[in-house]
């Protein structure tokens, strides 16, 4: 019984660990892929900017 349980415990932790990861990994997607677009009038402003230089 003492064997089952130490068996056990590493694998708890290597799950938890992997659960950890996953989520880590879920968030990052999430906030990678909602980003703000440059406003049209931002973009002008640039390209005017960079055709005075």
């Amino acid at each position: 019984m003492k064997n089952q349980k130490k068996k056990s415990f590493p694998r708890r932790v290597f799950l938890c660990l992997l659960a950890i990861l996953l989520a880590v990994c879920v968030a990052f997607g999430v906030y990678v892929s909602d980003y703000y677009h440059a406003d049209p009038a931002a973009e002008d402003a640039l390209a005017t900017w960079m055709n005075l230089q």
